[in-house]
């Protein structure tokens, strides 16, 4: 778990790249700013980066935290949260009352940070409102600003029913196509300009 308090600007960052291949556009269109970097935000790597960090694995709840009583005999699937701190298991939970002891990302979604508030959530929650990553993806001061700055990430707006989306998979391409379509619509409106 995060408890450490190193590790807690990592796990605002890793919440961010969750948000990033698990959310879907709720009407404002995508930025290419570094000023848009926030809570509440998510980043879309580009065809270039190529970068899927968040993905479901093949593995069940049940089995990778097997020492978690609530986690036993739960059939969903752990999620590869990152590259970095891959010991180390965060959870996004959806809820429509606060939970204690969780950080509210945006609208009902939670991170859960800790061992016994994960064993509570676990308790409580389906695995349509709660996903398990297994690790994060955290960048040095700077970095990722500058990596928007080249155009290697998208930034959109956050929406939680993408976030649980029972085909995650598929969002990365759903933001990517939606990314096309505007950079071909803005290249054609500019040729239509100039002529």
């Amino acid at each position: 778990m995060c408890d450490n308090p190193r590790m807690s600007a990592g796990c605002r960052l890793f919440c961010l790249l969750v948000l990033l291949l698990l959310s879907a556009v709720s009407g404002e269109a995508q930025s290419t700013r570094p000023k848009d970097i926030a809570a509440g935000k998510l980043l879309v790597a580009s065809r270039d980066l190529g970068l899927i960090v968040n993905r479901r694995t093949k593995v069940p709840v049940g089995r990778a935290l097997e020492d978690l009583k609530s986690a036993q005999g739960r059939p969903d699937l752990i999620y590869s949260g990152g590259p970095v701190g891959r010991s180390d298991v965060l959870a996004l939970a959806r809820s429509k009352t606060k939970l204690e002891d969780a950080e509210r990302i945006f609208g009902d979604v939670y991170l859960v940070n800790s061992a016994p508030l994960l064993e509570k959530t676990m308790a409580a929650s389906a695995a349509d409102t709660l996903h398990i990553y297994a690790g994060y993806a955290g960048w040095s001061p700077k970095q990722l600003e500058g990596e928007v700055e080249i155009g290697a990430w998208y930034i959109f707006p956050a929406d939680a029913g993408s976030i649980f989306a029972a085909n995650p998979a598929s969002v990365w391409t759903h933001f990517i196509e939606q990314t096309e379509m505007r950079i071909a619509f803005l290249t054609k409106s500019l040729r239509y300009r100039d002529k």
